[in-house]
């Protein structure tokens, strides 16, 4: 399976679950369980021994079901029934619809209960930390079978049904401790890896028979293959205290209670442009970008980024032009051709005054004509008129050192580039002898 994902130190992609100002009710989140048909997330609690509701979106809703004494720990979903095994060494069910509890399991006391699994006859396995037993219940009338009495690593703290080999996957709270396989038929253990992370706190699988497991002291979660015969891959590292661990099968999300912080992860596990880039870290999670090159660092791929030379995180685009607002040179009106006569980084289609540079975009009176494009041809001293007063002006720049007219085209009356005594002449004959208009022309 091709796969390209990366270390990572911090927590990027946590999900916000409730308002800032609501309460968050978790307290040592420990084990989720995926409610498919109501849409909705049940998770457990080491801190309150309680279990808190979150909708699809992740949002926390409630506390839900009933307070027991102790720890909420392992977690699963069969049929209607949510079970969740206790600090006080029980098994507990709750109807998902009533959150009434119709079904306890007693025989767990002293053994440390811990993580459950569920095989697709009607048997509820249950594994204890103390002395390393796993329980095989059937689920109808409590019946109880000792599965694995000893053998285990020290520890077993989670375990996961793996139906297409019919075994169980069960991860140890120790140091270095291997991941076993254990027989559900016969109870007989195997080491399926041995990697050396230890303290691992969580083990769940994908549709395609991935392997998830998360160890809370070393703050990483691996994958495996399911023959485990490849090296495992991070899918994230950097987190504190990541526990029990859920996948969505329908919508293809790993989820990560974080004890240690109080919060959930939820990471969507799809690869959409199949860049081989799982989407919960995809910076352009549509187009293939396997090099997930980002030049600005906003976090958006540059085939993606709206303006990828410029952080821009937003992706504001106003006009709608495919430009971003940060890279745009008119951000308001639709110009993908970004003409820019006069260089002043404004688009010809909204300067004021496009054939002047003029970033401030000066207009005085208001008249959304740019200052410098905002003359009469012939009125070189801004009175506004062109009188013996502009001819002096003139006279004065050209032979006394006077001040430039501004700007200088406007005294360029006969158009030819040049401000001279031929435009003095021509202004004398435009006021005093009936010659022709001044004509100005940009510069």
């Amino acid at each position: 399976m091709r796969r390209i994902l990366y270390w990572m130190t911090g927590i990027i992609i946590l999900i916000v679950w409730y308002p800032v100002e609501a309460q968050n009710l978790l307290s040592g989140p420990e084990c989720i369980a995926f409610d498919s048909l109501r849409n909705r997330y049940l998770v457990t609690n080491v801190g309150n021994g309680r279990i808190v509701e979150f909708d699809i979106d992740g949002n926390q809703l409630d506390y839900w079901g009933p307070t027991h004494p102790g720890y909420a720990l392992g977690c699963l979903i069969e049929g209607n029934t949510f079970y969740y095994s206790s600090g006080d060494s029980y098994v507990y069910g709750v109807d998902l619809d009533t959150e009434v509890e119709n079904w306890i399991w007693a025989n767990g006391m002293g053994m440390g209960v811990d993580g459950l699994a569920a095989d697709t006859s009607g048997y509820l396995y249950v594994v204890g930390r103390v002395g390393g037993n796993i329980k095989k219940i059937n689920i109808s009338d409590k019946s109880t079978t000792t599965l694995v009495s000893n053998g285990l690593p020290d520890f077993p703290q989670e375990l996961y049904y793996d139906a297409p080999n019919d075994r169980l996957i069960v991860c140890s709270w120790s140091y270095h401790a291997p991941i076993v396989a254990v027989d559900v038929n016969t109870g007989v253990i195997t080491t399926v890896v041995n990697d050396n992370v230890a303290w691992r706190d969580g083990v769940t699988m994908d549709p395609d028979g991935n392997i998830y497991t998360a160890s809370e002291v070393y703050g990483v979660v691996t994958m495996f293959e399911n023959t485990f015969t490849q090296p495992p891959v991070t899918i994230i590292g950097g987190l504190t205290g990541p526990s029990g661990l859920e996948f969505n099968w329908r919508d293809s999300v790993l989820v990560i209670p974080v004890s240690d912080i109080d919060t959930v992860l939820f990471l969507s596990m799809h690869d959409s442009d199949d860049d081989g880039v799982y989407e919960f870290e995809d910076n352009c999670p549509n187009i293939p970008n396997s090099e997930q090159v980002d030049t600005d660092g906003d976090g958006d791929g540059n085939d993606c980024d709206n303006c990828p030379e410029i952080g821009n995180s937003d992706q504001a685009n106003s006009d709608n032009d495919i430009l971003g607002d940060a890279c745009d040179n008119c951000p308001t009106v639709d110009n993908l051709d970004q003409i820019d006569g006069d260089k002043d980084s404004i688009g010809d289609i909204c300067d004021n005054c496009p054939e002047h540079a003029n970033p401030g975009q000066e207009d005085s009176n208001g008249n959304d004509v740019g200052d410098p494009c905002d003359y009469v041809c012939g009125d070189v001293d801004g009175n506004p008129a062109v009188n013996i007063l502009d001819i002096v002006y003139v006279i004065n720049y050209k032979y006394k050192s006077g001040s430039a007219p501004d700007p200088l085209e406007s005294a360029d009356v006969n158009s030819d580039f040049l401000v001279n005594i031929l435009d003095i002449v021509y202004l004398i004959n435009f006021k005093y002898k009936n010659g022709p208009e001044p004509e100005c022309v940009v510069w």
